[in-house]
């Protein structure tokens, strides 16, 4: 049973009478990165373990931002803008706690495509409307872009449903391109989903679940 109560929290009732809660705390634009997901300064990590900090500390939490957005193949006709995804949580849903991974916008037009597959009649989160993008384009058009999909991945994540879909936990948690995650959870790669993540997390793009660990 889902039950909504104040300043954001989802809670939900399990059939064993579990109660969980999720808390997802909203994006801070003051994090700009310089390369893929490079690791944070001491003063950025005290700011995000001071936001990830809310009285709900004895219950499980998924905190997400998309932040950054970065134009790739500048100059070129085959340029886009790609869009960092932290992650943080307690919650036993996710294989690794933190994490870190660059996305574009087609990508998360895949993702929402294949939650809507497997979803059932479960409603699937909306995207930004898709604006072909060109060099020139402003700050602002990017800006909304990046505060939608914000909007599209703090709902999926509060649902139940998509989070018990292997491909949302893929895109979130590893660099596996869309291709290699519909491979993998169709059960054509020598990798599970869980290996691909915890062989992301391990490796260096994946500081994140180090420095949470370190500064908990």
């Amino acid at each position: 049973m889902l039950e909504q109560s104040g300043h954001g929290v989802l809670l939900i009732e399990t059939p064993i009478g579990r109660r969980l809660s999720f808390s997802v705390t909203p994006i801070s634009t003051k994090y700009v990165e310089s390369d893929l997901c490079r690791r944070p300064s001491g003063a950025e990590i005290q700011d995000m373990s001071a936001e990830m900090t809310s009285p709900l500390t004895d219950q499980e939490f998924i905190t997400v931002r998309v932040q950054d957005p970065r134009l790739q193949n500048e100059g070129s006709w085959t340029s886009y803008v790609d869009y960092k995804i932290f992650l943080h949580t307690n919650s036993k849903a996710f294989t690794a706690k933190t994490s870190c991974v660059r996305r574009r916008y087609r990508e998360f037009a895949w993702l929402r495509k294949q939650l809507q597959k497997y979803a059932g009649l479960v409603p699937v989160p909306a995207l930004p409307g898709k604006i072909q993008f060109h060099i020139g384009s402003s700050d602002d058009f990017i800006e909304k872009r990046r505060q939608g999909l914000q909007q599209f991945l703090e709902q999926a994540v509060q649902n139940m449903v998509l989070l018990s879909d292997s491909q949302l936990h893929l895109f979130l948690q590893s660099q596996l391109s869309v291709t290699e995650i519909a491979a993998c959870v169709q059960g054509q790669r020598s990798f599970t989903a869980t290996e691909a993540i915890l062989e992301y997390a391990m490796s260096n793009r994946g500081w994140a679940q180090e420095e949470a660990l370190r500064h908990s």
